[in-house]
């Protein structure tokens, strides 16, 4: 096992990846890494969350007549790692295994590359380099918002800053046009939208009341929300560190409680389907299915 600060140059050469350690700034620099040294190939994301889900991707890997050329990003479940085949010899696929925090004892012909979250000064500079790839410029106090409010979960760090090029699509962006964007992921107003869910008549007039430039806010909140969720559902001892306060963490388990593992990865699914609508890469009413998801969600809650 190879921890990231040690790699060599042509790492990115290797075809089939295993990540162990926290999902974060890390990991997005080196999977960007690996998509830039395979830039004809297909990206594909997948979540392997039960035995359905082993199948379908053992098809994937070994079923198809004419492969095609694709770099699968794997978010594997630990308690289902000793199904998957871990020693492949793909071709057509690069294979990128990531979401176990312990060293396996299976034995495996994949580059094993350990992963850590990142400490300051090296988590600002990160953050640094990630709004110089998007031309963004933001004050030392704004990274700052930046590193605090996403702790714990520095994986969606790149997705914020990538909804404050969209919003306010200039180079330079003041505090103030900076702080509501950040401030989206704080823990109230996740609590406030959250519970909004459990209520068909309140969840209606919330709906109802949000203007348009509201709902981008509140897709990051709900996509963080339902990570951590799935996060949670796939190991309880997680559960005080994304819920610290009895608050989020009685409103947590309703949620744990009515929704199975497999639900909650079909509604992330959907979610991060979303995620083409607000970006404009696909021109569909981003709005009109988020709040079809709600509605849809809450009506999953209710059964």
């Amino acid at each position: 096992m190879t921890p990231y600060y040690k790699l060599n140059k042509d790492w990115t050469q290797n075809r089939f990846f295993l990540f162990i350690g926290p999902e974060g700034l890390v990991s997005h620099d080196l999977w960007s890494q690996i998509i830039n040294t395979h830039k004809t190939y297909k990206t594909t994301h997948l979540s392997v969350n039960n035995k359905e889900d082993i199948e379908k991707l053992k098809f994937n890997l070994f079923g198809a007549l004419i492969p095609n050329p694709e770099i699968l990003f794997i978010r594997m479940s630990p308690k289902l790692i000793n199904q998957f085949p871990l020693e492949i010899n793909s071709n057509e696929k690069i294979i990128v295994l990531y979401g176990l925090e312990k060293v396996i004892s299976q034995k495996t012909n994949a580059f094993v590359i350990r992963l850590y979250n990142l400490k300051e000064p090296y988590k600002s500079r990160a953050i640094q380099k990630l709004l110089e790839q998007q031309n963004l410029k933001l004050s030392l106090k704004a990274i700052n918002w930046l590193s605090l409010s996403h702790q714990n979960f520095e994986a969606l760090i790149p997705k914020t800053i990538e909804k404050i090029k969209l919003t306010h699509q200039k180079h330079e962006i003041s505090d103030t046009e900076v702080r509501p964007l950040i401030y989206n992921y704080n823990h109230f107003q996740a609590y406030e939208i959250l519970d909004q869910l459990s209520s068909k008549t309140t969840l209606q007039l919330f709906i109802s009341s949000q203007r348009a430039e509201d709902w981008p806010g509140i897709y990051w909140m709900i996509l963080t929300s339902w990570r951590k969720f799935i996060l949670c559902k796939e190991d309880k001892s997680l559960l005080s560190t994304y819920f610290p306060w009895d608050s989020q963490k009685k409103q947590a388990l309703f949620f744990l409680t009515q929704l199975s593992l497999k639900t909650f990865s079909l509604q992330l699914e959907a979610l991060l389907d979303l995620e083409k609508d607000i970006k404009g890469l696909r021109k569909e009413p981003f709005v009109e299915k988020l709040k079809h998801w709600l509605l849809k969600t809450h009506q999953q809650l209710s059964n």
